[in-house]
This record gives structure tokens, sequence and C-alpha cells, in this order.
């Protein structure tokens, strides 16, 4: 491998500038090392090396946008620092280390070795961002080597971080997540550095995908939480594993595992949601050292409060699971960390320590049972713990559960302060039956209730209740499936009121409700599992009364819960609304669903949520649409209390009757596409708005009487078959249309009842499109017609900034159209346009073609145009009134050029006549073709007249034609007021211009016009001619402008024909073919009608290198014209010069001849190409020279050496 030092020899800190190395730029193969200088490297691009060596007080520095790639060694005896997004990758198939007695702050690590080859970490280092351990690599941590993770680390591959005495010390400010596959450390220490480390998700060590993480000698839990994402995830702690003295800022939320190994006791640092919860099994006895138990804390109810006659009553607080494999049997202790918390401490009872019992599910019975109580600890106010009977382990199972029980022989029968009542149905299916209930009482308002599956009878309410939770849950047990379904029925006009002034009033349903009456709960209202709610109609649910929580259809990732809603459903206070997971919800006809708040059709795992909505769902805020909406029901966005917008986001389109109610000029802002298939009204107090890229369509009628917005790139379609589509209302000024596309089907038609104006682009794609009456429609974008429009009486303005088109399969007859662009080159027709009553040009440009063209139709009219607007293209007038006159509005490019049809001979109404104007010289205009009494005609201007008829045939009307020119200097007519202006005429048949006589001559300061002295009935090209040589000339016209290239001289020739009025010309130069200076002059020869030919020499080239030439024609009063520019490029000149020794050692020589001041250039490259060395220098003195250039520090190998100088360059082939 190439070895290369930085040297800083450049003076900055650019690791792409080769001045900074010894060997040039390190390559793939390269070996680096970073020596103290000082200028120090710092990476902000992507690199690969090989081995890296930074070196004692030296540094290098990976900042945002570069990567170092490695395939060898990483030592660093100085200062390593990645920042932002700076990044280190190993790769390779040989083994590499991470070593050295320097800082190592990593950013982004990555170890994608491959095959068998490993990453070794053999020195302290610290990671910011993510470390990755590619599919196939192999990372291991050496023995009591430390690394510090404060980012997150997915291993893909194999991590082996238990070698005795190494560390992973999981730190810093953020949230780290450890992911993908299982490995095992040495010891590992949690520190976070966040705030409220018990709560803040700053503060999480985050065990992702399943994975667990073994210690095998010391967990030290400082600050933080670990956080599993499942119910597999473990800290799995191996026979000889301690753990640190457990603490209410850093435990582990999810299961941990202890190996028995030689232990009597241990306590599980475990919590939950910011709770502290320990659990320890302790005096083990028995069993094996390979004996396991497994903990996992829950600080909320196990959801079941049935007692067998050994207990009162349970905790709804908080509960844990504990299982065992092997026989070990042990004591289970209990611990509270707060009484008060744990709920006894009061209020309403205070428990004594003598009644408190350690209670256990039973999976087979789902009845808690007394586990005893052998030892307390502590008070019932602050800490303490309970110990269970001795023995326990041959009950302890996988779906175990575990909580405080509470038994007072002599006293109450229960806990007032754990307060939750369990459905056992021993009875009947009345709700108000207390032997129905575990305890046995009537649950009240400060009751949490549990209604389970498999009782014998499910609860009717058949008058007023009120609770302050519930719960339907299809589990008896843990990890046991029920029979039946737990049923809960609220009869016709009974309420059930779920919540109170002191609880959240939370409903959670795994079961099915069936709703007849009113279902009001004050906080969070869930339908989970295979949950089921019938709301009959009649019926209403209100949910979220309190301002907390939300309404969700669909929780969990394997939930399908299904809403059946022909009553009504209310979400209260803005609470959010969520269909979502596997969700359904049925809105039949006559149901209505009101959502003040956010309302979700999510898209989450298992993302089968869907809505069928034939119903009603009212909306007073955000809808978002991820899942499919069906169902021919209606969306209504209105206002609420609290005066909100709606905006309709997502990633599904719907179709749905769209309503708009809101007031106090709220607006509903559509931000995906939606099909409204009704007719929509925008209210006077309300407003709509169309997001850009958003397509609104409508199958009915679109009025707007608010605030109607469609913002640039947005979209309005009219479609549908069922009826035609009206436009009325306000849709002109800041209510105008962006795109509006017309795709009515099955005979219907958009009509147009308003004036309205299109910022953007109008497509009529199917069906017809019809301005009714004499409506305005403007224009600022395309128009695209492949159907049918009907224009009636309207007026059509095309008002655009940006070129436009006119286009579409069908052609469009428009009634009035204007003109009126501002762009650069206006509209452009791509389909034939006929105008039936007033074509106006205002401003803007009309380019159109033979096939695409304008046509005036009978009885129609036309305004002349002006110097901004007019035709640039051919323009048909059909019909003629004998007597009448037409002005064509023609011109090309930025030359307006009216011509004029007049004392028409005749009436038709379908003879026609084309005009097309030409700003160049006319066809067939050899001075030979010009009749006498003429001396010439215009080679700079020409119109096409095409006489025709509709029904074939080229016509027969006859008219006098009418030339008008609007700049005398550009038509080269300098004295009009003379007989000796013409109108001359193209006779194809005689293969001459004739001359048609001058009538009516009309000028003012540089316009006029000029008019044939009799009816023409003959027509084809028509231009201006002159009597007299000396009036009224035409420019010089220059045939061509050419050039050759030689080695110390470039000649250029040029040719002229007929050049009376020329002056001189002058040869102008260029060497970039942007500024121009004149070289050269030449005087104009003078020959009229005959051949003319010069040439110039331009002996001033030295320099091998592209010249440009041109020639400007100085004519008198007359606009300067230049010919086209030429480019020569010089072929390169060989010069004498000699460079020595070959092959050379410390230096090369070099021998040339100069003259004084003369600029030379010496150029080093290697065999690569690359720039290796450059030295620019003047010469003193004229004659022969040396010069010297050092070579001592380049490499043995094959150089390319290039000297320039002013008569040339010279090229040599060196090796060392």
């Amino acid at each position: 491998m190439a070895q290369t030092n930085w040297t800083g020899g450049a003076g900055d800190n650019d690791w792409n500038n080769a001045g900074n190395w010894s060997a040039g730029i390190p390559t793939a193969t390269s070996n680096v090392t970073i020596l103290n200088v000082a200028s120090l490297p710092i990476l902000v691009s992507a690199e690969t090396i090989n081995d890296l060596t930074i070196n004692a007080s030296a540094s290098l520095t990976v900042n945002a946008g570069g990567s170092l790639t490695l395939s060898g060694n990483f030592t660093n005896n100085g200062t390593f620092t990645a920042s932002s997004t700076g990044a280190v990758v190993f790769n390779g198939t040989t083994n590499a280390s991470i070593s050295g007695t320097g800082t190592t702050t990593f950013q982004t690590l990555t170890n994608s070795k491959t095959g068998s080859a490993t990453l070794s970490i053999d020195k302290a280092i610290t990671t910011e961002g993510a470390a990755t351990v590619s599919s196939g690599a192999t990372l291991i941590l050496s023995a009591g080597i430390t690394w510090n993770l404060n980012g997150n680390l997915v291993n893909q591959g194999t991590v082996t971080a238990n070698n005795i005495g190494s560390t992973i010390v999981v730190g810093g400010a953020t949230q780290t997540e450890i992911s993908n596959n299982d490995f095992s450390v040495y010891n590992l220490t949690v520190s976070k550095t966040a705030s409220s480390p018990a709560t803040n998700n700053d503060a999480r060590v985050r065990l992702r995908s399943g994975m667990a993480l073994t210690v095998d000698n010391n967990l030290q839990l400082n600050t933080g939480r670990i956080v599993g994402s499942g119910g597999n995830n473990l800290i799995i702690l191996e026979a000889s594993a301690t753990t640190s003295d457990p603490n209410a800022n850093s435990f582990v939320e999810g299961r941990v595992r202890k190996i028995k190994g030689t232990i009597t006791d241990f306590v599980f640092p475990i919590g939950r949601n910011g709770r502290f919860g320990r659990l320890a099994v302790v005096n083990l006895t028995g069993g094996s050292a390979t004996d396991h138990f497994t903990a996992e804390y829950f600080g909320t109810s196990a959801n079941n409060s049935i007692v067998d006659a050994t207990i009162d009553d349970v905790s709804n607080r908080e509960y844990w699971r504990l299982l065992r494999s092997g026989s070990t049997t042990c004591n289970v202790r209990l611990y509270w960390e707060d009484g008060t918390v744990s709920g006894i401490n009061g209020p309403s009872t205070t428990v004594n320590l003598t009644d408190l019992r350690v209670a256990q599910l039973n999976a087979t019975t789902s009845e808690w049972t007394s586990r005893g109580n052998t030892a307390t600890t502590g008070t019932v106010a602050t800490t303490g713990t309970i110990d269970s009977d001795a023995g326990q382990g041959s009950n302890i199972s996988n779906n175990d559960i575990w909580t405080l029980g509470y038994d007072d022989p002599g006293g109450t029968n229960g806990n007032q302060d754990w307060n939750i009542v369990t459905w056992v149905g021993a009875t009947s299916t009345d709700w108000h039956t207390a032997s129905n209930w575990s305890p046995a009482s009537v649950p009240v308002s400060t009751d949490e209730v549990v209604i389970i599956g498999d009782r014998p009878n499910d609860p009717i309410i058949a008058s007023n209740a009120q609770i302050s939770t519930l719960l339907l849950s299809p589990n008896t047990s843990p990890g046991v499936t029920p029979t039946n379904l737990p049923t809960l029925t609220i009869n016709a006009s009974q309420t059930l009121t779920v919540g109170n002034d002191n609880t959240d009033g939370t409903l959670d349903n795994s079961g099915t409700i069936t709703n007849n009456g009113i279902l009001t709960t004050t906080g969070q209202f869930d339908n989970n599992d295979n949950g089921v709610i019938d709301n009959n109609l009649g019926a209403s649910i209100t949910a979220c009364t309190a301002n907390t929580g939300s309404f969700r259809n669909g929780v969990g990732s394997d939930d399908t819960p299904v809403i059946n809603n022909s009553g009504t459903i209310t979400v209260e206070e803005e609470q959010r609304f969520d269909n979502s997971r596997g969700g359904t919800i049925n809105n039949q006809s006559t149901g209505l669903i009101v959502s003040t708040g956010h309302f979700r059709n999510r898209s989450q795992s298992p993302t089968t949520a869907s809505i069928a909505n034939d119903g009603t769902i009212q909306l007073l805020r955000d809808f978002q649409n991820n899942r499919p909406l069906t169902g021919s029901g209606t969306l209504e966005f209105t206002t609420g209390t609290r005066n909100r917008d709606s905006n309709i986001t997502g990633s599904t389109t719907f179709s749905q009757q769209i309503v708009i109610s809101k007031t106090n000029n709220r607006t509903t802002i559509f931000q995906i596409d939606v099909t409204a298939t009704n007719n929509v009204t925008i209210p006077s107090t309300s407003g709509v708005q169309i997001n850009t890229g958003t397509n609104l369509t409508i199958e009915g009628n679109l009025t707007n009487n608010g605030v109607f917005t469609a913002q640039t790139g947005s979209t309005v379609t009219l479609s549908g078959s069922g009826q035609d589509s009206q436009l009325s209302g306000s849709f002109t000024g800041t209510n105008a249309f962006d795109n509006l596309v017309s795709a009515k089907s099955g005979g219907f038609t958009t009509q147009v009842l308003s004036n309205i104006e299109v910022n953007g682009n109008l497509t009529i794609s199917t069906g017809t499109f019809a301005v009714n009456g004499s409506n305005a429609l403007t224009l600022e974008g395309s128009f695209s017609n492949e159907a049918t429009f009907t224009a009636n009486n309207s007026q059509v303005t095309f008002a655009s900034t940006t070129d436009v088109t006119i286009g579409g399969a069908a052609t469009t007859t428009f009634y009035d159209i204007t003109f009126n662009s501002t762009a650069t080159n206006g509209i452009t027709l791509n389909a034939p346009v006929n105008v039936s009553n007033s074509a106006t040009f205002t401003a803007g440009f009309v380019n159109t073609t033979t096939t695409n063209l304008l046509t005036i139709n009978n009885g129609a009219t036309s305004t002349e145009g002006n110097a901004t607007s007019y035709v640039r293209g051919p323009i048909r007038k059909i019909g003629m009134t004998s007597g009448g006159n037409f002005v064509f509005p023609v011109g090309k490019s930025d030359k307006w050029a009216r011509l004029e049809l007049l004392d028409f001979d005749a009436t038709s109404t379908t003879d026609h006549f084309t005009v097309e104007y030409f700003d160049t010289r006319p066809p067939n205009s050899n001075i030979l073709q010009v009749e006498s009494p003429l001396n010439d005609i215009s080679w700079q201007e020409y119109w096409n007249v095409d006489r025709g008829n509709t029904g074939g045939g080229g016509g027969s009307v006859g008219a006098r034609v009418k030339l008008y020119w609007e700049d005398n200097l550009f038509s080269r007519i300098d004295n009009p007021a003379t007989s000796d202006l013409r109108v001359v005429h193209y006779n194809s048949g005689v293969g001459k211009w004739q001359d048609q006589g001058q009538l009516n001559l009309t000028q003012a300061s540089s316009t006029g016009t000029v008019t044939t002295v009799s009816v023409q009935t003959s027509f084809s090209p028509w231009t201006f001619g002159s009597l007299s040589s000396t009036i009224n000339g035409l420019p010089v016209t220059l045939l061509n402008f050419e050039g050759k290239s030689g080695n110390e001289q470039n000649i250029l020739q040029w040719q002229t024909i007929d050049e009376s009025n020329i002056s001189h010309f002058e040869v102008q130069k260029s060497t970039n073919g942007i500024d121009f200076e004149t070289f050269t002059q030449v005087q104009a020869l003078n020959r009229k009608q005959e051949l003319s030919q010069y040439q110039v020499v331009d002996n001033t080239v030295t320099q091998a290198f592209t010249i440009y030439y041109r020639l400007k024609i100085v004519e008198p009063g007359q606009p300067d014209v230049f010919s086209k520019v030429v480019a020569l490029q010089n072929p390169q000149v060989s010069i004498e010069a000699l460079a020595y020794p070959n092959p050379f050692t410390e230096s090369i020589h070099l021998k040339f001849l100069a003259q004084q001041n003369d600029h030379c250039q010496l150029h080093c490259y290697d065999v690569l190409g690359k720039l290796i060395r450059q030295k620019s220098f003047t010469i003193n003195t004229t004659g022969p020279q040396h010069y010297a250039l050092a070579t001592n520090d380049l490499k043995p190998g094959t150089y390319l050496l290039h000297f320039k100088s002013p008569y040339g360059l010279k090229k040599f082939t060196l090796v060392k």
C-alpha cells in the first residue's frame, strides 16, 4: 500500500488539495498519516483509504457532508472528531481495529466488513450518532474497553461485547435505540443525561425489533429507563450478574429475566410509564442453578376484581407478571413505592399492614386468591414491602398475575380506594342487582366497572346508571381465550354515564355494546380487539365531554373492531376521532357522526381500516383520510362553538356528498383529491380553498356565494353522467379558478351561468362546456377542447402572462374573443379557431399555422391589431359585402404589418381570404424578375394573400389591396410622398413582379399606406416596389460572408448584390463571440444590381485559439446591419523548445527563444492527468532563455510537461 502523509503544505485544511500531502491526495489503497502541523485536515467530502494513523497532538475532523471509508486500521494517538452527519465506515474483507491513545468521537460509525473479517474496538470510543453493524459483519468490544454509546445501535450482524471488563455506557441527552439482533454485554451502564429521567422519552434506552440484551456481569442503572417495544423484549441477567440498587430514576420498562445461579434473593429493577415498581423473589429454595424467574410491572388495573373466599379486594392500580422456569420455590415480595399511588393510604380507606395480602390471579378459576402475608416493612403512607407465604413455585405459570390484596375479616368488604367492581352475572341480567357484582354491590359513580366474558348472564341497563370507568374485556385471565365475549345492552331511553367530576371517564370495549338509549363518557372511548358497537336508531353515544381523551375505533395492531351506527355518535370538546388499524365504521342511512375535533381514517398496521358512510358525518374541524371511504353518504363541514376551519388531508381519495355549512367566514380546505357527488354551494358566511396539486371533482352544480380560493396548481373538475353541472355565483378576482376541467358524460353539459375567471388552464375533455348568455370567461392559461364548446353570446378573453395555447382535437368557435396577453410569445393555436361575432386584439401575439388557423367567420369583425398584438401567421376572413373592407391584423416576430382588402366587388358569404405577413425577402425576387417600369422591390417584407371558397375552389370576389408600413426605416421607405412608391404583385403566370400602381397614398411621421389602383382579381405575394433607384431604395443584399484560417493569418470574404446605398463595411473580431471590435474598414463599390466581391486578411493571428468575425454594413440614415458570426479555429503552432535531462532527477531544464515581456506557462501532470505542478513567468530580456523546474519531491514515475508561450504549445513526456 502507498504511504502519504498530511503535511499541510498548502496552508489550508482541504483534504483534496494535493499541496497538503507528501505523495498526492490519498486513494483507496493509501495508508494515511496525519502529522502534527499548523494546518490540520477537515474532511467535507466522501473519501476512501486503507489505514489511518493520527499522530500525537494531530487531529482529523469529519464535518457535515464528509465521510471516511477505511478497509484497514484506525489508529488515533491525537484527536478524532466527527460532527453533524460526518461518517466513518469500515469495509473490506480483512480484520481491522480501532486503537490508539487519543480521544475518538464518532458521529456515524458503520461496520460493513464481510466474510470472516472483524472490526475490533481496542480503545475507548464515543459514538454520538448511529452505530451500525451491517448484515454479515462482526464487531468486537475488547476486554477492559469502554464504549460510550450516546446514539443508536443497529445490530444487523454480530456484536461481541461480553469480553471481561468491557463496558457499554449508554448516555447522551436523547433517546437511544438498540435494535435487530440479540447480543451480550459484560457490563451495561445506563446514564442518560436528560431531565426527568423517569418520564422523559429522551431518557429512554429502547430495545427494538423484539431483541434481547444479555448482561454477563453487572447492570448499573444510574439515570434513564430501558424500554422494550413488546412482550418479548428482555434484559437477561446471567447467573453471576448483579445489579445496582434500583432507583425511581432508572429501571426497566419491560421484562427482566434473572438466572438463579447461587443467589437466594433478587430484586427486579422494573417499572412502567414513569412508575417505579419493584418485585423480589426471596428465600430461593431448591431447584437448580439454571432455573430462572422473569418479572414485569404494569402500572394499571389487571381488569378483574373477582375474589375467592380468602380475600376481600385487590388493587386496581398496579400488578406484576411473574414467571418461573424450573423447580425453585420462594417467597414473592411486592413493593409499594408510594402508598397513596398504590391506593393503600386513603383517602377513603387507610389499610393496616396486617390486612395486606399478596394476591395471585388463578388462571383456571379467573379469581383472585390470597398468597398470604408473612412479613411487611415500611408504612402505608410511604414505601414498603409485603412477602407471600413461602413455597411459591408450582403455582407460578406463564400466565400468573400478582398484585396487592386486602382482607379485613372483621371490617368492611373491600378497600374503597380501589373501588373496582367486576360483573359476575350470578343471578340475572339486571345491572342493578348487587349479587351480580364482585364485590357484591351495585356500581356507583366512583366505581371502575369490568365486564368479562363467560359469565352466566350478560348485563342489561334498564334504568339510568353512572360509573367511573368501564372495561369490557374478553379475557377472564391473561392467556385464556373466552368462549363468549362480554356483552352490554343499554335499553331505550336509559342512560349510562361513564365518568364523574373526579375521574377521566374512560370506556374500553373489547366485547359488544348494544346501545338503544344514551351512552356518555367524559373521557377516552376505545373500541378494541374484536369489539362491536351497535348504536341503533334513536340511540346516542357522546364521548369526551370533559375535554379529555379521544374516540378510537382500533387501537392495537391486531384489532378489527366494528361500529354499526344508525343513531348519533358525537365526540365533544374538539377531541380526536380515530378509525384505525383494522377498524370498520358502518354509518347507516339514518346514522349521524359528529366530530368536533380532528377525524382520522388512518392507515396503521394492519392497514385494513375502512368507513362505509351512507349517512352523515358532520365535521367541525379537520378530516384526514388514508383508508377507503365508501358509500353514498354526506360529509358536512360545519362550524362549532370554537369557530374552526376544516383541513381535508390524507393519501386516499374518496367520493361523497359534500355539504359546506360553515359560518363566521370559516374555510374548508381541500388538500387531497375529493369527488362531490352532489350540488355544492358555498354559503355567504363560508369559504372553500383548494390547495396546490389538489383536484376537487363535482358531479353536480357548484355555486359560490362566499369565498372561493383556488391555489396555483389546483383543479376543479365538473364530471358525472347524472345531471348538468352549473357554475354560478362569484368566480372572478380572488374567487377565480386555477385549472378547470369539464368532463361530463351521458349527454350532459357544464353550464357557465355567471362571469368566471380561470387563472390556469381550461380543459374540455368530454361532454359539452357551454357559456350561457353573454357571460364572460377570462382565461390566463391554455384552452384545450377535446369535445364540444358552446359559446352562445359569451365573451372569452385570453389574458395570460405566460405563453399559452388553444388546442384540442376539436375546432372551437368563439362568439367574442379578446386577446390581451402580456406573455413573450402570447397565444399559440394548436387547433383551428373560429370567431362568429368579433375578435379584439388588445395585447399579445396570436401564433397560427395553415392547419391551426384563426378564422373570422361570415358576419364577424376584427380589430386591426396594434404594435403589441397581431396574428403571427395566417388569418382567414370568410364573407364579404360589396363595397366593404377588412383589415387583417397580421405581423411577424416584433413587426406589426397590416394588410387591408377594400372595395370588394361582390357580396359572398362563402368566399374567403387568407393573409400572412413575412418579414423576409419575398420568393422569386431576383432583380431579373422585376418587370419594368419597376426599378426594384422590397426585400424586407411581403404578404401572401390567398382567396378561396368554403365549398371549394378559388373564390371570385375581387378587392383593392392596401399595404401598411408601420416603420419606414425597417421598410426602407424614405420618400413615400411621390409617385415612386408602388404596390407590387408577383404574377406567377409570367414569373414577374408587376406594378399595381399607387392610390390614396397616406403617410404620417414613420407610417403610411398605399393602395392598388384597381380592384384585383389575382392574389398571391404582395410587397412594396419602387420606380427609381434614388428614392425608396433597397438595402444591400449580402449573399455570403465566409472565412478561412491559416497558421499566421485569417482570410475573410463576402459577396453582395445591389449595394448602391451602402457607405462602407466594417470587419469586426472577437475572442469570446460577444465583445466585438472593428479591425478594418472597407469602402463599398456602390454597384447597383451587380455582384460585388470583397476580401480582407487578418495578419494579427499569433495564438492558437478561436477568433470570431462579423461584418457590419453601414448605410447612411439607416440602422446598422450585421452579418452572421464566423468562428475560425487557428491551428496550433509548434514552437522550438528543449526539455532535459530525460530521465531527470532533481530538476527539469528548459531551453527556448522568447521576446521581452512574453508570458510563459509550465504545467506538469502525472499519467492520470492530475495537475501536480504549475508555474507562470514573464521574460525579462529578448533572446535564448533557460528555465529550471525543481522536481526533488516528485515520486519516480512518468510525467507530462506542457510549455506554452505566445508562439505556441510544446508537450514533453519525461521519466523520473
